[in-house]
C-alpha cells in the first residue's frame, strides 16, 4: 500500500545565521508530526548530517528552542526539533508506544529525504531515538541520549514513582470554565497541581503545556489521558524486545551528575548493546542537563557531534 506523504510549510523566520527556520508537518503513516528547523550553513555533506531532537515526556519542541538555535549557529548544522505523538502541536492519537515513536521518527527521516540524521534525545525522546539506532542503524550518523538508559534497571523507583504522581496531579486539573485569561489559568493550575507537585519550577514546565483555543479558551496540548495510559503500559521501560538488539552506531550518553536515571553499574550492559559508545556525567546537573547546564552541554554537543 503506498503512502501519500505532505509537507506543508506554516511559518518562515530567519534566524540569527542559520538561513531560515521553517515550522511544517511531516506526513507519516499514521501521524503527522510537528517540527521546527532551523536551516544549516552550505550542503549537508559539507557542515555535517542533520541533528533531530526528541523532547523528553510531557516536553516539547519549544522546550529546546534557545539550545537549538545555540547548536545551529556553533556548528552550521540543519536542526530539526520534532514534537512527538500526543505532544506539543503534534496530533493527539489514542496509544503512544516507544515502537510507535520509532516509527514515527523513521517515517519523519524518509519523508525528509535525509540519507543519515545524528539524533539528540532527552529521556522518552532518547529511547525513542534508541530504538531507532537498534532496529534501523542505517539512517543514523551518531545519537546522543541525555539521561535515560537502555537498561531497566537503570529506572530508579523514587523517579517512576514521581511520574505517576504528576500524571495523577493533571488528571484531576480542571480548566476553568468560560475564562480566557489565561494568566488567571495558569494561576489556577499551579494551585491545583501544587499537592502532587512541589518543585514551583517543574509545575511551570508543565503548564507551558497549555494554550489558548481558537475559541479563547484554555487547552492542553499533550495527550494527559493517552500518555498516562502509555507509561502505564510501554513508556516506563524500555522495550523488552530492544533489549537483545546490539548497534555499532557511535552513541554519547550523557548523564546528569545527580540524577539516578543512569547508574555506573549498568555501564557494562550499555555498552555490550551500544558497543560504540561512551559514557560521561555533568556535575550538577539533574535529569534536565540541557537546561540545568546548558553550556557545559552544548559543549559536550559540538565536540561529539
Amino acid at each position: 500500500m503506498s503512502t501519500s506523504f505532505v509537507l506543508r510549510c506554516s511559518r518562515l523566520v530567519k534566524p540569527k545565521g542559520g538561513g531560515f527556520s521553517t515550522k511544517r508537518l511531516a506526513s507519516t503513516t499514521s501521524v503527522q508530526l510537528h517540527y521546527s528547523d532551523l536551516k544549516g550553513r552550505g550542503d549537508d555533506s559539507a557542515v555535517g548530517s542533520p541533528i533531530i531532537i526528541a523532547h523528553g515526556m510531557l516536553g516539547s519542541s519549544k522546550n529546546w528552542t534557545s539550545l537549538a538555535k545555540r547548536i545551529n549557529q556553533e556548528t552550521g548544522r540543519r536542526i530539526i526539533s520534532i514534537d512527538a505523538r500526543n505532544h506539543g502541536e503534534s496530533p493527539h492519537t489514542d496509544s503512544i508506544s516507544y515502537v510507535e515513536m520509532t516509527q514515527d521518527l523513521e517515517d519523519l527521516i524518509q519523508t525528509l529525504d535525509i540519507p543519515k540524521a545524528s539524533i539528540i534525545g532527552h529521556s522518552m525522546g532518547g529511547r525513542t531515538a534508541m530504538g531507532l539506532a537498534l532496529t534501523r542503524p542505517q539512517l543514523l550518523d551518531k545519537l546522543l541520549v541525555v539521561d535515560v538508559s537502555p537498561v531497566t534497571s537503570s529506572e530508579s523507583v523514587v523517579a517512576i514513582s514521581g511520574m505517576k504522581q504528576y500524571f495523577q496531579g493533571l488528571l484531576q486539573v480542571q480548566l476553568p470554565e468560560g475564562s480566557h485569561n489565561m494568566a488567571e489559568v495558569r494561576k489556577s493550575v499551579d494551585a491545583q497541581l501544587e499537592p502532587f507537585v512541589s518543585d514551583p519550577g517543574l509545575r511551570a514546565w508543565l503548564a507551558m503545556n497549555l494554550y489558548q483555543r481558537p475559541d479563547g479558551l484554555p487547552g492542553w496540548r499533550i495527550n494527559i489521558e493517552a500518555i498516562a495510559q502509555g507509561f502505564e503500559r510501554d513508556l516506563a521501560f524500555f522495550p523488552r524486545e530492544w533489549s537483545r538488539l546490539e548497534t555499532d552506531v557511535p552513541t554519547l550518553f550523557v548523564g546528569g551528575g545527580k540524577s539516578e536515571y543512569i547508574r555506573r553499574e549498568d555501564h557494562d550492559a550499555i555498552k555490550t548493546q551500544f558497543r560504540s559508545s561512551d559514557i560521561v556525567y555533568v556535575p550538577g546537573a539533574g535529569h534536565w542537563v540541557h537546561a540545568d547546564r546548558p553550556n557545559d552541554f552544548l559543549e559536550l554537543v559540538i565536540k561529539f557531534l
